[in-house]
């Protein structure tokens, strides 16, 4: 834990304005620096945590991965059971491969169409008000 040394909170008696003022600053300081170690020391904790966090989630999308092509292969070896000729397998494989190609190629044209779509368009719309706000007023001032 965080133990600000703070310092002492009313200066010499008639000390005077700046004496009293720099020990409001100095008040001020002392608290943020508790804050800033604070929040430094819970990054770190934070980071830590992330970090663990994206392990367990790369671990487990890489298990999905392998499982998933496991489970076509069974697939495909299962089909080419069903229809009963133990050649049959390549064909099945190469069906599902081309749909596999398919539905890729159709993700990757949802994910073009969806880069050109603008984002932040408010906060854009509203900072264009905000430049043109602040060049009127810069041609309304006169110089003197």
């Amino acid at each position: 834990m965080v133990d600000p040394k703070t310092p002492e909170a009313h200066p010499a008696d008639g000390a005077g304005f700046f004496a009293h003022g720099g020990a409001a600053l100095a008040a001020v300081l002392s608290y943020l620096q508790a804050r800033f170690q604070l929040a430094a020391l819970e990054s770190k904790e934070a980071g830590v945590h992330y970090a663990m966090l994206l392990v367990w989630a790369g671990a487990a999308l890489v298990l999905l991965f392998f499982g998933y092509i496991f489970f076509v292969i069974a697939l495909v070896f299962a089909v080419a059971w069903l229809l009963r000729d133990p050649s049959k397998w390549v064909w099945v494989l190469l069906a599902f491969a081309m749909g596999h190609f398919i539905v890729a190629i159709f993700c990757v044209l949802m994910a073009r169409a969806k880069i050109f779509v603008p984002v932040f368009k408010e906060t854009f719309s509203e900072l264009k008000k905000d430049q043109l706000w602040l060049t009127s007023q810069k041609a309304n001032v006169k110089p003197n």
